[in-house]
């Protein structure tokens, strides 16, 4: 299945884990990426990721999220 991610689901696993939702949430993310670094799904990526992630304040953040690239 090929499957687009938005740039808010990369950014969840760096969110604070206090909260069960946000736990929850992270989670199902790294439960797609597994299935996309397995080969089980393919991510598709858009400039407009690209562009959107060039502009994150946080640079260990768009680092990060670059390599899915």
């Amino acid at each position: 299945m090929r499957l687009y991610i938005d740039l808010s689901c990369f950014n969840r696993p760096f969110d604070d884990q206090g909260q069960q939702r946000i736990r929850l949430e992270t989670e199902a993310v790294l439960a797609v990426l597994t299935r996309i670094v397995e080969g089980k799904d393919t991510l598709l990526w858009s400039w407009v990721m690209s562009f959107e992630n060039d502009k994150h304040p946080k640079s260990d953040r768009r680092d990060e999220i670059a390599l899915w690239k």
